[in-house]
């Protein structure tokens, strides 16, 4: 992806042409089925991965979020704050030297579903 213009991104498929305003009634679309499907057969293997990966890309889609590391680097400890309290903070980013932590904000629409 490195070096295409963003019009050669949206033609090839690997960027959405209205950008986040497409993806994010795509995350809700998919949190409800989600929860459909945990009310029809439980709690599955599958299911888990796939919520952890949407609520993943929620923080993305919804919040604006500092640096990418920040997110790849939360541990279930920070993810539990995050759930919690709606943010959560870590140090393993690029700049970690001079600004020593970076706060990983939640959104409502993880929260809430």
């Amino acid at each position: 992806m490195i070096g295409k213009d963003k019009a050669t991104l949206v033609d090839s498929g690997c960027l959405p042409a209205d950008g986040l305003a497409e993806l994010r009634p795509l995350c809700l679309t998919a949190f409800q089925r989600i929860k459909a499907d945990v009310a029809r057969a439980g709690v599955t293997e599958a299911l888990y991965y796939e919520v952890i990966g949407l609520c993943t890309a929620a923080m993305y889609v919804f919040v604006p979020q500092g640096r990418i590391q920040g997110v790849r680097s939360m541990t279930m400890a920070m993810a539990s704050s995050l759930f919690g309290d709606g943010r959560s903070y870590t140090s393993d980013f690029k700049t970690e030297a001079i600004y020593l932590f970076q706060p990983v904000l939640g959104t409502p629409e993880v929260k809430v579903h």
